[in-house]
């Protein structure tokens, strides 16, 4: 957990445009690796100490323990966050209009608090000035902020997404009001585009030399048709980030370049579905160009003759699905609206029944690993009860191989290859790296009830670990070999990123299924050897217990509750004007939330009721022993 105070140091402070695209640079490199094993370690954990209580306490009062402690802490945190969201008008989320501003509205020209000019909203921000190309590898899109290249971070609160929403206001939740949708990417950029005269509206006849202008540049065959796949895959080509998002120019061509790839790729499935009118799977130029003149009838507020900036994101924002994050479709799958495709905030009826205007302030958000510990905790039970009657690995052979298995990574090659299916079902960000939790901006009660794809991926690391305990007696051979577990798993990450780089956008490739498999199998590789490594390391050198040590444990899950929040509402908006280093940043913030989490610890948890749920359980006092008095009598001892 502690570890993903620093992942998210990062994350929120330059490195989350990694996955908008640009050559990532020192940070948001070391920001991918931390993430590529944090989470399958963090399970891999917890299977073993899950399968500890259970051996302790029984099915029973183990099942209690863990939905008490972990279900009744996610619920207060939700409701808490929520309620703080809705005092300060904001969302649990990082994403947020660029520069804030008022509720439905990005700021930009014509917009109140306009600023243009370097460092203002109508260019990017920070002392760096233009973002300029920088030769990015195959696979990843040219044009990345200074701060991706190691350079100055953008200024101001709201210079980037993550921030803390700009003078003009708050973030917004996603899907909420001013919140990340399609509005608010492609609202701009239709104004960007459309808006011949410069007088920040579109007309209809602005809009429909638009869709003329779009169609001709998609369809380079010049077929007349564009099928769901050429449009998906082209849409990045005409695609621009709004001011301060986005290199100068925003989007790439075809097939790759610039922050418009991505988000292209991630809106171009909803758009197109939009414009198909009879459903046929293809579009035509009169097709697109009735749909857009649709839109304008729709949209235009009481006839009127144009479309604002708030008109165009709102209308945008109702007509389209919500976004799915993943790594782009075709046959490799896993892509916009393929299998690891990921939901993108969007609340739903039931949620809108429940909490009202406060539904898009109800998802899992940084709480998502509690929600999936609860379901693999209790899924394990049944699991080892078949286990047990199937008598798998009961037989004295078998345990003979386990510790000569465990000194030379065996254990984590057989990890490597039960995960690697259930791997490729995740969505990543970018190529085939791994993704953020799938069910992490899905609305509450929705979340509860559904099935999510990456189930089974961080399930299979739960599960290696609940077998570890049965093996514990054998663990100290994992701390023996704990460099070579290190050196392999590094290896293999360096590999799997630069052959991700290299082939995982090219989906026309003959071999792309295969080459998709290796992919993922590198990173698989790397992930199931780093997890082993690491707790080859801390078993070698840390396995005494220390003051220092019982201190973290005991405050982990505090810090890890506090931690986000913290950075992204407080730290990191403060941070970043300074223009400091990543390192320095990263660390400072680091930091200040440690200072923080302590005092707040000591003060409000450790002596109070709350240490039940969020802190160590309270020790025990002795019990009273009658003991005989010197002059007869009959004292008590404890």
């Amino acid at each position: 957990m502690l570890l993903g105070v620093i992942y998210h140091a990062l994350l929120f402070g330059g490195g989350m445009m990694a996955m908008f695209g640009g050559t990532p640079g020192p940070d948001a490199r070391l920001m991918e690796w931390i993430h590529s094993f944090r989470m399958p370690m963090f399970f891999l954990i917890s299977g073993f100490f899950c399968h500890m209580m259970f051996a302790k306490y029984g099915a029973g009062k183990y099942l209690w323990r863990r939905w008490w402690r972990l279900g009744a802490a996610m619920l207060i945190y939700l409701f808490v966050v929520a309620g703080i969201s809705k005092l300060t008008g904001g969302g649990n989320s990082p994403f947020g209009p660029p520069g804030g501003g008022p509720p439905g509205q990005t700021r930009g020209p014509g917009t109140p608090g306009f600023q243009p000019g370097p460092g203002g909203d109508g260019a990017p921000r920070g002392p760096g000035g233009d973002f300029g190309p920088d030769g990015a590898a195959p696979g990843r899109p040219q044009g990345a902020p200074p701060a991706m290249a190691g350079g100055p971070r953008p200024s101001g609160p709201g210079g980037f997404p993550g921030g803390g929403g700009g003078p003009g206001g708050p973030p917004r939740g996603p899907g909420g009001p001013g919140g990340f949708g399609p509005g608010m990417i492609l609202g701009g950029t239709i104004l960007e585009q459309a808006d011949g005269n410069a007088d920040q509206q579109v007309s209809r006849e602005e809009l429909a030399t638009l869709a003329e202008t779009w169609f001709t540049q998609l369809d380079t065959d010049k077929t007349g048709k564009l099928s769901a796949d050429q449009f998906a895959a082209r849409f990045g080509g005409v695609f621009r980030m709004p001011p301060g998002m986005g290199p100068p120019g925003g989007g790439g061509g075809p097939g790759g370049g610039g922050p418009g790839d991505f988000l292209g790729r991630m809106f171009g499935p909803g758009v197109f579905r939009a414009l198909d009118a009879d459903e046929d799977g293809s579009l035509l130029r009169d097709e697109m160009k009735a749909g857009f003149n649709k839109w304008f009838g729709e949209w235009a507020d009481g006839g009127a003759a144009t479309l604002s900036r708030e008109a165009l994101s709102a209308g945008l924002t109702k007509a389209l699905p919500q976004p799915q994050f993943g790594p782009p479709g075709g046959r490799g799958g896993g892509g916009p609206g393929g299998p690891g495709g990921m939901p993108f905030g969007m609340a739903s009826p039931l949620a809108d029944r429940l909490f009202g205007d406060m539904a898009r302030s109800f998802n899992l958000g940084p709480m998502w690993f509690i929600w999936y510990l609860l379901v693999f905790a209790t899924a394990a039970l049944p699991v080892s009860w078949a286990a047990g009657k199937l008598r798998l690995g009961d037989s004295e052979k078998f345990r003979n191989m386990v510790p000569w298995a465990l000194r030379f990574g065996l254990v984590a090659l057989v990890l490597a290859v039960i995960s690697l299916p259930a791997r490729m079902q995740t969505g990543g960000y970018g190529g085939w790296t791994l993704g953020g939790a799938m069910g992490i901006f899905q609305a509450i009660p929705d979340v509860f009830l559904r099935y999510q794809a990456d189930w089974p991926f961080y399930f299979s690391y739960f599960l290696v670990g609940w077998w570890l305990f049965t093996a514990r007696t054998a663990l100290g051979e994992i701390g023996r070999t704990w460099l070579p577990a290190l050196v392999i798993g590094f290896g293999a990450y360096v590999a799997a990123v630069k052959f991700s780089e290299a082939y995982s956008r090219d989906t026309g490739a003959a071999n792309y299924a295969l080459l998709r498999v290796a992919g993922h199998g590198l990173f698989t590789l790397s992930g199931a050897f780093l997890s082993f490594g690491f707790l080859g390391f801390f078993q070698r050198f840390f396995d005494r217990p220390t003051k220092l040590g019982r201190y973290l444990a005991d405050t982990a899950f505090w810090f890890y509750l506090l931690h986000q929040e913290l950075l992204i509402q407080v730290i990191l908006p403060r941070l970043r004007p300074y223009g400091l280093p990543w390192w320095a940043q990263c660390s400072l913030a680091v930091l200040i939330v440690a200072l923080v989490a302590a005092v707040t610890f000591e003060l409000f948890i450790r002596r109070t009721p709350l240490t039940h749920l969020f802190g160590p359980p309270p020790k025990k006092k002795p019990a009273a022993v009658a003991v005989p008095g010197a002059t007869g009598g009959v004292t008590t001892a404890g």
